[in-house]
């Protein structure tokens, strides 16, 4: 599956790359507002008067249905209050990243640029 010819006809393939794109974008949204999340609480924890653990720090998203909002934004949550979001309707922004990296035939999205 090297090749986008060998798996999808001509008629679908700019569509095909579109879609690719969109995600490779959306990925990198993603990524760039996660590493945002983390200097975000990097900083906010070095001032702190309570230290707070790596395992205490969680960044993520409520899935369509558990939220209360119309607009993409990211939680970066530090401390005891991360026991909330561990239910069905928050993913975790690697569980996000992970799921863009790949296509859902487990094919890696980057093998399908064509520069």
């Amino acid at each position: 599956m090297n090749n986008l010819n060998e798996t999808h006809n001509t008629n679908n393939l700019n569509l095909y790359q579109l879609k690719i794109f969109i995600i490779l974008h959306i990925l990198t949204i993603v990524q760039r507002m996660k590493a945002i999340g983390e200097s975000f609480l990097e900083t906010q924890i070095k001032y702190s008067e309570k230290p707070v653990s790596s395992y205490s720090i969680k960044y993520g998203f409520h899935i369509p249905g558990a939220n209360s909002v119309d607009h993409l934004h990211m939680h970066c949550i530090a401390g005891k209050q991360t026991r909330m979001f561990s239910f069905a309707g928050f993913a975790t922004a690697d569980n996000v990243i992970k799921g863009l990296e790949e296509l859902p035939d487990g094919s890696p999205v980057c093998l399908f640029l064509d520069y």
